[in-house]
């Protein structure tokens, strides 16, 4: 009888003791991964990166940004990619970069520029070949808000249309590079 109690103590310190590696941090935060979507038209497409970089600054110390969200951007090298969604923003002096952008908004934080690609490369951060664009002439409404969550983090949503009736919204949760 002594051998099956001794037994059960170490079954139990075994079953007890043992955890795998990918138990021992169970409870620490989950990020999330950076995702996100494009939509043209309801026909949906990943967004994977988000890249937003100070380009210049104007005489009265306003900030112009280009804004880049595709499924594999990268400011170096050359990529292909499926989608990408190309701004450049204006942001007034003395204002924080989060906020509403309006496409076409002469005073405030405005969208100054727009293009929307598709089957593109990517080269050194710019777009070298494409199989379809709509070009900045092509849109004509739109808004771009971005959110700051923490930890670099962002929350970027937009909506643009199109003087075709076409229009492009989705959003992008997660790390931006710039």
């Amino acid at each position: 009888m002594k051998k099956i109690y001794w037994f059960i103590g170490i079954l139990s310190l075994l079953s007890f003791n043992s955890c795998s590696s990918d138990q021992d941090n169970f409870y620490e935060e989950q990020i999330p991964a950076d995702i996100g979507r494009i939509s043209l038209n309801n026909s949906n497409l990943p967004i994977y990166n988000a890249d937003i970089y100070e380009s210049s600054t104007d005489n009265s110390g306003g900030k112009i940004y280009e804004v880049t969200l595709s499924d594999n951007y990268s400011p170096t090298g050359t990529r292909n990619a499926n989608v990408a969604l190309y701004l450049e923003i204006y942001r007034p002096y003395n204002t924080p970069l989060e906020g509403t952008y309006g496409l076409g908004n002469a005073t405030g934080k405005a969208v100054d520029f727009v293009e929307f690609y598709r089957n593109l490369t990517f080269s050194n951060g710019y777009v070298s070949s494409f199989s379809f664009i709509l070009e900045d002439a092509d849109f004509n409404t739109g808004t771009l808000k971005i959110t700051y969550i923490g930890n670099d983090r962002y929350y970027i949503v937009y909506q643009f249309t199109t003087i075709y009736g076409d229009y492009i919204n989705g959003e992008y949760t997660g790390f931006v590079s710039g």
